[in-house]
C-alpha cells in the first residue's frame, strides 16, 4: 500500500460512516427543541477552513479534516448540540443537531468541495459571524471552534465586528492555527503572524489560540489539539 493510498483511506474513513448523503439537505438553521437544555451542555460550531492556503492537497487526500471532525465528534456528550461549517470561497453549514449520524452525513456532504472553489478567498470572519447567528438562540455554553491558518480574505465582516458580537452573545471562540507567519511586504521588518491576528478574537471571548506548527510539517496533529479544546470546555 502506497503512502498516498494510506492517506486517502484515512481521510475517507469518517466519510464512509452511514449511507451516502445523496439528496440530503444541508441547512444553516434548524428548530431548537433543546432550548431548555442544561447549562453544562454545549452548543458548538466547528469551522473547517478548506481553502488552498490551509491544504494544497486534494480534499480526499488530506486526512486532517476527517481527523479533526472525529476528535470533535468524540468530544461531544449527550445533550450537546453541534454543527460543522466548511469554508472555501464561501461558508456552508449543516444544521445544529444532537444526532451524531446526522452530523456525520452532513460533514460528508460538506467536505465534497470542488478544488476550484478552494482557490478563491478565505472568508473566515464572515463564516464566524454566520456561526454566531446559528448559536444566538441556543442555551448552554456556546462555542465556536475555528480550524484555519488564520489567513483571512474576502470578508464583509471584520475580526473586530466578530469579537464585538461574540462578546455580546457570550460565545467563546477557540482557534486552531496551522502554517507559518507571513512577512509584510510594505514593512519588511515587521512579521505578521496569522496567530496574532486571530488572538484578540479568541482571547477577547475567553478562548485561546492553539498552534500546531511542528518543525516537520508531516508531524502536524490538529486532532490532538482539538481533543484538548473539547476537554478544556468541560473544565
Amino acid at each position: 500500500m502506497t503512502w498516498i493510498t494510506r492517506i486517502a483511506i484515512t481521510a475517507l474513513a469518517v466519510l464512509a460512516i452511514g449511507p451516502a448523503a445523496r439528496g440530503a439537505s444541508v441547512s444553516r438553521t434548524s428548530s431548537n427543541p433543546h432550548a431548555a437544555n442544561s447549562g453544562n451542555d454545549l452548543a458548538v460550531v466547528l469551522l473547517l477552513d478548506a481553502s488552498a492556503s490551509v491544504s494544497r492537497s486534494a480534499m480526499q487526500l488530506d486526512p486532517r479534516f476527517a481527523e479533526v471532525f472525529n476528535a470533535f465528534l468524540n468530544g461531544l456528550r449527550p445533550g450537546d448540540r453541534a454543527s460543522v461549517g466548511v469554508i472555501s470561497n464561501r461558508a456552508r453549514f449543516m444544521a445544529l443537531t444532537a444526532d451524531r449520524r446526522e452530523m456525520t452525513l452532513g460533514v460528508r456532504a460538506l467536505l465534497r468541495v470542488l478544488d476550484a472553489d478552494r482557490l478563491g478567498p478565505s472568508p473566515i470572519w464572515d463564516a464566524s459571524d454566520d456561526a454566531l447567528t446559528m448559536l444566538e438562540g441556543e442555551a448552554g455554553q456556546r462555542v465556536v471552534i475555528l480550524f484555519s491558518d488564520g489567513k483571512a480574505s474576502g470578508n464583509v465582516r471584520s475580526s473586530a465586528e466578530v469579537l464585538e458580537r461574540a462578546t455580546r452573545l457570550h460565545v467563546t471562540v477557540h482557534v486552531l492555527i496551522e502554517g507559518g507567519g507571513t512577512r509584510l511586504i510594505m514593512q519588511p521588518m515587521a512579521a505578521l503572524d496569522p496567530a496574532d491576528i486571530v488572538r484578540p478574537v479568541a482571547e477577547g471571548t475567553g478562548g485561546r489560540v492553539w498552534i500546531d506548527r511542528p518543525p516537520n510539517a508531516r508531524d502536524r496533529n490538529p486532532a490532538r489539539l482539538l481533543t484538548q479544546v473539547m476537554d478544556a470546555l468541560r473544565k
